[in-house]
C-alpha cells in the first residue's frame, strides 16, 4: 500500500460553503442564454491563408468561427 505524502487539512485548503439560492429580490436576475443550433461547414483553403487568418483573428481577439460568421453575415446580409 502506498504511503500518503500529505493530508489535506483546513489550514491547507480554504473551504467555503456554497451560497444558498433563494427567491430573494436581492439576488441578481439570471438571464437565460439562448443557444442556437449550428451547422458545420468545411472549407478547403491553402495552409498559408489559414495561418494568416488565424493570426488576423488572434490580433483582433476573435475566434475563427466568430470572424467567419461576421464575414458571411456582411456578405449575404
Amino acid at each position: 500500500m502506498a504511503k500518503q505524502k500529505f493530508m489535506l487539512t483546513p489550514d491547507l485548503v480554504k473551504v467555503e460553503p456554497e451560497p444558498s439560492v433563494s427567491n430573494s429580490p436581492d439576488i441578481a436576475v439570471i438571464t437565460k442564454k439562448t443557444i442556437l443550433a449550428k451547422d458545420v461547414i468545411n472549407v478547403h483553403i491553402s495552409r498559408d491563408l489559414k495561418k494568416r487568418f488565424q493570426m488576423w483573428c488572434f490580433m483582433r481577439e476573435k475566434t475563427m468561427t466568430e470572424a467567419v460568421e461576421e464575414a458571411l453575415e456582411k456578405l449575404v446580409g
